[in-house]
């Protein structure tokens, strides 16, 4: 027995074997013992230098452009997550624009029935008026104005005032084509002594019925991430 060892632990083979085993054993006992960990939120930073920029060109609404910041942040976090990472700014811009098609194509709004928009028009009455007056904000005017339908058609233009009847209330609006230029608006009043019929309405009331509740999905959304990313400001 003692000559076969002997024999056995000659063979350079069975050296190396055994050498490169206890290497292995000793590497393995080095390494650090971890742990998965779950739940991984990022941290996501707006620098001063953005912020600044935000309240300026968001004087009326610096809150929703800083949530809206936010929420674009973490879509690009999520391309980044799917490989689709450039450093390239225009292409982040692209992938920003990617991950809202993709979540509005994976959360379409549900057809609603003749009952829902008759229930929302119910609860909304006050947005389908036939309007005499409006009271409405232009974005960066330190002042709301309160005019009527002739004024606004001689000051800014009929196109802007058929867009304006279209608005919703308390909601910023895109910009808008006007005599002065181009401009965001928010409607705060639509004063009116007559009320327009569901009849008369149902297209309106469709429409903002449904963009209601793309908003309500947004928002849904930007819950959703915001569990998965911490937000600072530095």
């Amino acid at each position: 027995m003692i000559k076969f060892l002997k024999f056995f632990f000659r063979e350079p083979l069975v050296l190396f074997l055994l050498l490169g085993g206890i290497v292995y054993l000793i590497y393995v006992a080095l390494q650090p013992i971890t742990t998965p960990t779950q739940n991984f939120t990022k941290t996501i930073t707006l620098s001063s230098y953005e912020i600044a920029a935000l309240k300026k060109s968001h004087k009326n609404d610096f809150k929703e452009a800083l949530k809206e910041n936010y929420f674009n942040k973490a879509l690009l976090e999520e391309a980044y997550a799917l490989e689709l990472y450039k450093e390239d700014p225009e292409i982040s811009k692209l992938l920003e624009k990617k991950m809202k098609m993709i979540l509005l194509e994976s959360k379409k709004v549900q057809e609603p029935s003749e009952e829902e928009l008759k229930k929302y028009y119910d609860e909304h009455k006050k947005e389908y008026v036939d309007v005499d007056f409006y009271s409405f904000r232009i974005k960066n005017a330190e002042k709301r104005v309160h005019q009527s339908k002739e004024e606004i058609l001689k000051e800014y233009g009929r196109y802007f005032f058929i867009k304006l009847s279209g608005l919703q209330l308390n909601k910023w609006s895109k910009e808008l084509a006007t005599r002065k230029g181009r401009i965001s608006v928010l409607v705060y009043e639509k004063e009116g002594t007559q009320i327009e019929s569901f009849d008369v309405a149902e297209d309106r009331v469709y429409r903002d019925f449904k963009a209601d509740r793309l908003a309500m999905q947004k928002e849904e959304d930007y819950e959703a991430l915001a569990k998965k990313y911490h937000f600072t400001v530095q």
